[in-house]
């Protein structure tokens, strides 16, 4: 397996665990400190949600890692 191949998998593995849980597939591609971010803002949402404001949050979280995990993808090929 080449180097391009191993990063173009880990930006696929990341793209999947980022879709289930934002900011923890931007850690596993080692861009720790916006997954660390992205990860504690989408905890936040969650008690938040009782008062409406963490849905958007949550969404915010989610493009933000999506877009995050997209560049990966571009980075790799």
């Amino acid at each position: 397996m080449s180097k391009k191949d191993a990063k173009l998998g880990i930006a696929i593995a990341a793209l999947i665990v980022n879709l289930i849980l934002p900011g923890l597939g931007s850690i596993i591609a080692r861009r720790t400190k916006e997954g660390t971010i992205q990860l504690v803002l989408t905890i936040i949402s969650f008690p938040l949600m009782i008062i409406l404001i963490g849905i958007p949050l949550y969404i915010g979280m989610w493009i933000w890692a999506l877009v995050t995990s997209i560049n990966l993808l571009q980075k790799a090929n």
